[in-house]
């Protein structure tokens, strides 16, 4: 029965020392599996925007084709039709992006909207007037710049620290707004070079334009030299791009304003327009791209890093089990080789050798020159022949202990060396009756010793 007991107490002990530890090994685990499901989500956002840049950079293409067609412009037509099939294969793509990330992102009701909307589009603009078919365009770009901010909140592209926060705001905030500006300018400036005029309502919207393509140049301009201030390494690569969009985007207002806005006739070329306003959506998709493919190897980096800090964890909780159930069965085991009562057994054990461990043992010869030290007793220095006698009596009662004899004993009458006596018989060096020959014992508290008769030694101790 007491055998039985072993197996719950080891198991109590066992589940004290795992059971701290397990909770700490779950927090960490938990922590470094939320991280890990975070950077793959910002993973699939910015994959899912990198199709939606296809699609608006084509998106933005098929518009200022389509109102050069609308307008009367024949040659158009060509590039409309190019445009056309590029966006059917971005759809193609993103299908495929919605597939492998829609369930993450929860995208499938956006996507499908999107899907519905190229297809209206597409159908309706050949019959449309050129602002109504302007107007088409922009409002499908609107939505899908609307979808490019929910995807960027949902994956919580910004909820992050360092360069990549620049970098992500940068992509889904300032460089993709900034590019549909961009379009709409160049959309709106080709067809006033293709009317050859301009009305005021144009006018002030050309204006308003350019206006917000300032602002948010500027805005791409700053978060990109903050996220040079955090990571000095991608300066070297996107550095020049960032100049090149903040050139372009100034010499195109500069050529509207010399071109369309402040001349009284309006003699510039579509063509012209068009070559104009292509540079800078050029430069900014190439800064698009740049700042794309850094970001997706910084998070990739991130997720790389979580997978293997959960596995050291994992690995680290698994060897602390392992080590647990191994050490079960042994400490069981080696409780039932030594229950309590031997535990106790042992205790009393090392108590009376530590006990034995105080004898003295002494050489029979040893003993023989041992001398008793009388103190002196003071004397008047006028000596007395009483005093003197007494001391010489107790003198010789005493002196059998230097030849061995530890039964002798000094009278305790004398008046003079009545103390010394005392002081003396205090020891009780008594021999107990019917003791061995060479054997002396003695009481509780008194000496005792034992004569050895092969080693011829006498050994003695204190009890």
């Amino acid at each position: 029965m007491r055998h039985r007991s072993v197996w719950p107490k080891v198991i109590l002990i066992v589940l004290i020392l795992i059971l701290p530890l397990a909770f700490l090994g779950y927090l960490t685990v938990s922590q470094e599996w939320a991280r890990f499901t975070a950077e793959k989500q910002r993973l699939a956002g910015l994959r899912y925007l990198e199709g939606l840049r296809n699609i608006i950079e084509h998106l933005q293409q098929h518009r200022t084709a389509s109102l050069g067609l609308l307008g009367g412009e024949e040659n158009f037509r060509p590039a409309l039709v190019v445009f056309q099939d590029l966006i059917d294969d971005d759809l193609d793509e993103m299908d495929q992006l919605e597939e492998q990330f829609g369930r993450t992102l929860g995208t499938a009701e956006m996507w499908a909207a999107l899907h519905d909307n190229w297809e209206d589009l597409r159908a309706q603009h050949w019959f449309k007037k050129p602002e109504e078919s302007s107007e088409l365009h922009r409002r499908f770009l609107a939505s899908v710049l609307g979808d490019v901010a929910r995807i960027a909140d949902d994956s919580r592209l910004v909820f992050v620290n360092g360069s990549r926060h620049y970098l992500n705001d940068t992509l889904a905030f300032r460089l993709l707004p900034q590019i549909e500006v961009l379009g709409q300018v160049h959309t709106l400036a080709t067809g006033t070079a293709i009317q050859k005029s301009i009305s005021l309502p144009h006018r002030a919207q050309l204006l308003a334009l350019t206006g917000q393509l300032k602002v948010l140049g500027d805005a791409v301009r700053n978060n990109s030299e903050s996220t040079f201030d955090h990571d000095p390494t991608l300066e070297d690569s996107q550095d020049a791009l960032v100049f090149d969009n903040t050139i372009a985007c100034n010499q195109f207002v500069d050529f509207l304003n010399a071109s369309l806005l402040d001349p009284p006739r309006i003699d510039v070329v579509p063509a012209a327009v068009l070559e104009s306003g292509q540079k800078p959506r050029t430069a900014a998709f190439r800064l698009f791209d740049a700042q794309l493919a850094s970001v997706l190897a910084l998070t990739q980096q991130e997720i790389d890093r979580s997978r293997r800090d959960l596995g050291i964890a994992g690995i680290g909780i698994g060897a602390c089990l392992l080590l647990s159930v191994v050490a079960l069965p042994w400490l069981a085991s080696g409780l039932r080789r030594q229950p309590a009562s031997a535990i106790a057994d042992s205790y009393a054990q090392l108590e009376k050798d530590a006990t034995t461990s105080r004898t003295r043992v002494l050489a029979r010869e040893d003993l023989s020159t041992k001398t008793v030290e009388i103190p002196d007793v003071p004397v008047s220095r006028q000596p007395d022949e009483g005093i003197a006698a007494a001391l010489a009596r107790l003198q010789e009662e005493i002196q059998g202990v230097a030849a061995g004899d530890l039964t002798c004993q000094a009278e305790e009458g004398d008046e003079i060396t009545s103390s010394l006596a005392q002081s003396f018989n205090h020891m009780n060096w008594t021999a107990a009756p019917g003791h061995r020959p060479g054997a002396i014992h003695g009481g509780p508290g008194q000496c005792f010793n034992q004569l050895d008769p092969e080693h011829d030694r006498v050994a003695f101790a204190w009890q």
